[in-house]
């Protein structure tokens, strides 16, 4: 098997798939990550069928065997936040400039929103951050599919 601490390496290693003899390092491969193989010779043959012979997977192997999935709460909480936070920039941007309010996008976009009133402003608010969970609930189950379908 492969040694994956460097600085313990023992004096001989018989390798486990060709039973060639490696003494001190000599004839080790070095693959990245502290995974070493033990001889140059048996790596000449196939690499891929050397490291099914002694237990462990390539790493181009591990990697197409990875999934990367979305965590549905810090994408549903990211999303969230900066649908909320964008509410707040644009009402402090309606507040300093009236004469080029978006205000009437927000009457229509969310229901029981009342402009310049406190009310108003954390019902707004709220809605926003609600709709930022409406978007993971539809976005990250459907990256999670494609993506799984995907390798």
């Amino acid at each position: 098997m492969g040694i994956r601490n460097k600085s313990v390496v023992p004096a001989s290693i018989k390798d486990p798939a060709c039973g060639t003899t490696v003494k001190n390092k000599k004839g080790m491969t070095n693959l990245g990550n502290g995974i070493y193989f033990y001889s140059k010779k048996c790596l000449n043959n196939n690499l891929d069928e050397y490291a099914k012979k002694i237990d462990i997977l390539s790493l181009a192997e591990k990697e197409r065997k990875m999934t990367h999935k979305i965590s549905f709460k810090a994408f549903g909480h990211a999303t969230s936040f900066l649908i909320a936070s964008t509410f707040v920039v644009c009402v402090i941007f309606d507040l300093m400039f009236p004469e080029y309010a978006m205000y009437s996008l927000w009457l229509k976009l969310l229901p029981g929103f009342e402009w310049i009133t406190w009310k108003g402003f954390f019902l707004g608010l709220l809605e926003s951050y609600l709709y930022g969970w409406y978007v993971t609930l539809i976005w990250v189950p459907i990256y999670n599919y494609v993506n799984s379908k995907s390798k």
